[in-house]
């Protein structure tokens, strides 16, 4: 089971889209809602955030433990794909549609208590769907080329939020020339991109059903689900040393990346004073970056280890995201009224996301690390390693969620400012923390990233003994 058809690899990638969408959400749209639409303290929405990626992270290895011991005619994984589409899509409508008059507190835990369920939920998809696309292949590099099928998806819909949002939903009107401040705004967006999650969802699991028979069953006896267990699973994987250090690393990115992208729409419209169309323009920019990008380095890829191509894409990456804001302090990016002005911020945008494609080999690795374990353990765990992963970009993602919360209140930033009505230190306070800051721990990650040490050469030698040991004995 090495090569796969091109629908089974579009019908694989394609739920990524689910995630993608919900990320995209999340981490540009929901928290500049709950702070500058709806009032909610900096402070209170990034804990919200944070309680609700904990509770995620959490789960993962839960849902990892018991999808990998689950046994059923559908297999381990596509049951549970097919049963979170519905719920996931409903909560996620509900997060963006607080009833009115809750206050400080009640819109504290209605965010909390409804980003919990949207993420366990979407957890209950995202850790088989990704276990899936380690199991579908044992190949090098077509476990390479099927992840570039999932960040692509990933990818192009977490970056298209921002465009399809300012493009149809908050567009400049008479009442709003700034479209994001619009209350009324948010459902109809919600409830567009539910029905694109589950179509997403239903699509990948219907794309991949004909390769139920062909997946690998756990080659050992299922397992009583106990929490001991998980959490002496989750111990027995940072037990590699690979894998030690690649969850170092995602950790410490997805710390600097949820700061980012929670600070992303504030650095639009108040620091950039960007108008709807612009950044709309941007994320456009980011969308067309983010698709040439994965075609792009799966090129690359074919030259590079997969741990250089994603370390390099990682620091390209940061630097785009970070250089501007840290020019424009230092006085050498252009004025707001240069014609290069919109044309750079745009520019810088495409190419963020161009770089960001490295990640095609971030999950291919994992699938390496998982038959590396197996040759040591003789068990089968790709759910456990993908959760463990999850847990720590999930947990840091939050982390960075707060941690924006807290800049916006240290730096005293209103609540009800408008564009052009933020005091110049307020703002420059902001752009340290969302360039330069941002730019020193992604660069820490990636050296954390450097020291995984699995390659190709090792790759074949473990996946040969694999073999062997899976033929049957002649006296057998």
């Amino acid at each position: 089971m090495n090569r796969l058809e091109l629908g089974s690899k579009l019908g694989y990638g394609i739920g990524q889209a689910a995630e993608g969408l919900k990320t995209g959400a999340f981490e540009y749209i929901l928290f500049f809602y709950y702070v500058q639409v709806l009032g909610l303290s900096g402070t209170l929405s990034g804990a919200a955030l944070l309680i609700a990626m904990i509770a995620d992270a959490v789960t993962d290895p839960l849902v990892a433990s018991i999808s990998d011991n689950h046994s059923s005619r559908l297999g381990r994984r596509h049951p549970f794909i097919y049963l979170s589409a519905i719920p996931m899509a409903f909560f996620f409508v509900v997060v963006f549609m607080p009833p009115d008059g809750l206050g400080q507190w009640g819109l504290f835990l209605w965010l909390t208590g409804f980003s919990i369920l949207v993420r366990v939920a979407m957890t209950f998809f995202v850790i088989p769907h990704l276990a899936l696309g380690a199991e579908l292949t044992s190949d090098y590099d077509e476990r390479t080329t099927i992840v570039a099928y999932r960040t692509f998806f990933s990818i192009t819909s977490m970056s298209a939020v921002v465009p399809l949002s300012f493009w149809l939903f908050f567009g400049a009107s008479e009442a709003f020339p700034n479209g994001q401040f619009d209350p009324a705004a948010y459902g109809p967006f919600a409830l567009v991109l539910a029905v694109l999650i589950v179509l997403a969802i239903i699509g990948t699991g219907v794309g991949t059903h004909d390769r139920i028979r062909y997946l690998p069953r756990p080659v050992h006896a299922p397992e009583t689900f106990s929490f001991g267990h998980v959490l002496s699973d989750v111990v027995e994987s940072l037990e590699n040393i690979s894998f030690r250090w690649f969850f170092l690393g995602i950790f410490l990115y997805a710390v600097a990346r949820g700061t980012q992208n929670a600070l992303n729409v504030h650095m639009f419209t108040f620091f950039w004073r960007l108008a709807p169309d612009e950044i709309a323009a941007w994320g456009t920019a980011v969308l067309i970056g983010s698709v040439t990008g994965i075609f792009a380095w799966v090129y690359v890829a074919r030259y590079l280890s997969k741990k250089y191509t994603y370390i390099s894409g990682l620091m390209l990456w940061t630097s785009c995201m970070g250089l501007p804001p840290l020019a424009y302090l230092l006085g050498w990016f252009p004025e707001h009224e240069s014609p290069f002005f919109l044309p750079l911020i745009v520019a810088f945008g495409g190419l963020a996301l161009f770089f960001k494609g490295s990640q095609i080999t971030s999950g291919s690795m994992l699938a390496d690390v998982a038959d590396e374990h197996e040759m040591t353990t003789g068990r089968r765990q790709e759910g456990m390693f993908f959760g463990a992963i999850s847990l720590s970009s999930k947990a840091s993602s939050g982390l960075g969620h707060l941690g924006a919360g807290l800049v916006l209140d240290l730096i005293q930033f209103p609540s009800d400012a408008v564009p052009g009505g933020v005091p110049e230190e307020t703002l420059r306070s902001l752009a340290f923390i969302y360039g330069p800051v941002v730019l020193v721990v992604v660069f820490m990650g990636c050296y954390a990233i450097s020291r995984y040490s699995l390659t190709r050469d090792q790759l074949v030698e473990i996946q040969e003994r694999l073999r062997v040991r899976k033929v049957p004995h002649p006296s057998e």
